[in-house]
């Protein structure tokens, strides 16, 4: 709203505006006091840090501190208020709501809009014609625009071409990363099997021996009389017991660290699958641009086959138009020698002898006219 001219809010009521800058807001709007005065909020902010009552009937703010109370009832009536278009000063008298208007002003027929082509020269410029909507038609039809719009061609040729480049490199970027991710997973799963086989086996070997020694710690006392004798074997076990369940310490840490690595490339995974859909969504955004761009050239092409069509058909009405002058001057200079002009009006003799004044033009109907006065 703050874009639109004063000219637009000429028929908003007052009691809708805000009593400090007299405009109307569609959002913000605060109740002052218990009047219920109405002001904008950025207003009523300022205000507060230099006075404590209402501008309009002195009394006191509602709320001197804190937050303003909300004034919804003028939100919604200043958005269904009917404005006048930006461009009422140049003729149009459409009105309508705030949310209708800037649909209306893309196709008002009085907005000043530039020519399609101003842009089409690049660095050089293009047509810089500025003018009313309703004037465009005629501008296309009368200015020939080959020269940008073949310029204009071009360049979306190469943009598209570039739009296609980058649209085959995220593939071929995407491709990799699956195929990174696919494998990286499949070595993942494989070393865990492994690992998970070599904790049970350890696991196993260790249940038996732990085993064996409960049986030989649990015998009688007979049993370890007879057990002294065989001391070695005892401590054997008991250090092969303990370098299993070393081993078997060595191999859960090992678990640890691998189930944190799988962790690290699962998280890995994440990302790049984050990367994928962004990516994608760059894909389908420069796949959309291309489209845009190929629709874009196919209207330039037809918008420039149609003013080729017309410059043509001007060209021979033209030739048309000055065979018939031709012709009549040269009827005239058999009829009435001394009443025709010295030299043919028509733009070929002219040209054959460009130092010649420019006749006088005379239509077919005079110079019958003249003729039959004369007869």
């Amino acid at each position: 709203m703050d874009d639109l001219p004063l000219a637009c809010f000429d028929d908003v009521p007052e009691d809708l505006c805000c009593t400090v800058c007299q405009l109307p807001k569609t959002t913000g709007n605060v109740i002052l006091c218990r009047n219920s005065h109405n002001a904008c909020r950025g207003c009523a902010d300022t205000m507060r840090n230099d006075r404590s009552t209402c501008p309009v009937c002195s009394a006191d703010f509602l709320r001197p501190s804190g937050d303003w109370m909300a004034n919804r009832l003028v939100d919604t009536m200043v958005n269904d208020v009917l404005l006048n278009c930006p461009e009422k000063g140049e003729g149009c008298d459409h009105r309508c709501k705030l949310v209708d208007m800037a649909g209306h002003h893309a196709v008002c027929q009085y907005a000043v809009v530039p020519c399609p082509c101003a842009d089409a020269g690049g660095d050089r410029g293009g047509c810089e014609w500025r003018g009313p909507r309703r004037d465009l038609d005629g501008h296309l039809a009368c200015v020939d625009h080959s020269r940008w719009l073949v310029g204009m061609l071009v360049r979306q040729a190469a943009a598209t071409e570039r739009a296609t480049r980058n649209v085959k490199d995220l593939d071929e970027r995407f491709t990799s990363y699956r195929a990174a991710v696919a494998a990286s997973t499949s070595h993942a799963e494989e070393e865990t099997r492994k690992l998970r086989g070599d904790v049970r086996d350890v696991a196993k070997q260790c249940t038996k021996i732990i085993g064996f020694v409960d049986r030989k710690d649990g015998s009688s006392v007979r049993s370890k009389q007879r057990d002294r004798k065989n001391a070695k074997d005892v401590a054997d076990a008991q250090k092969a017991r303990d370098e299993a369940v070393a081993e078997k310490e060595q191999l859960e840490a090992a678990l640890a660290r691998r189930q944190t690595e799988l962790q690290e490339e699962s998280e890995r995974a994440d990302r790049l699958n984050g990367d994928k859909e962004t990516l994608e969504a760059q894909k389908a955004e420069l796949v959309r641009r291309a489209e845009n761009q190929a629709a874009q050239v196919a209207t330039n092409a037809v918008d420039l086959k149609r003013v080729r069509e017309e410059r043509d058909g001007h060209a021979a009405a033209n030739k048309r138009a000055n065979t018939a002058l031709h012709e009549q001057h040269a009827l005239l200079s058999k009829m009435l020698p001394h009443a025709a002009p010295r030299c043919c009006p028509c733009s070929a003799c002219r040209r054959r002898d460009p130092g010649s004044p420019k006749p006088v033009q005379r239509t077919a109907q005079a110079g019958a006219g003249s003729a039959r006065r004369a007869s």
